[in-house]
């Protein structure tokens, strides 16, 4: 993908995007794995409207480097928050 987020990063937007307006509150973040925290929506909220469009999500997962591996198996290291 020319974007470098694979299809099943695009699934997991989809998934949170729960009200389908194209656009994740808080509330909608809060239910997936990447997002854990109100600081890490805050961080991917990069034009701070209070909710992530698919570019910033993509932009977070391309950032972090937490997309779909890290739904699949968690590698990071111990003591990590």
């Amino acid at each position: 993908d020319k974007t470098g987020v694979d299809s099943r990063t695009r699934t997991s937007f989809d998934t949170l995007d729960k009200n389908k307006d194209g656009l994740i509150s808080w509330s909608e973040s809060s239910n997936g794995i990447l997002i854990t925290s109100e600081r890490d929506f805050e961080s991917a909220d990069s034009d701070k409207d209070g909710m992530l469009s698919k570019s910033e999500y993509d932009a977070f997962v391309k950032t972090n480097k937490r997309g779909s591996e890290g739904m699949r198996n968690d590698n990071s290291p111990s003591g990590m928050n």
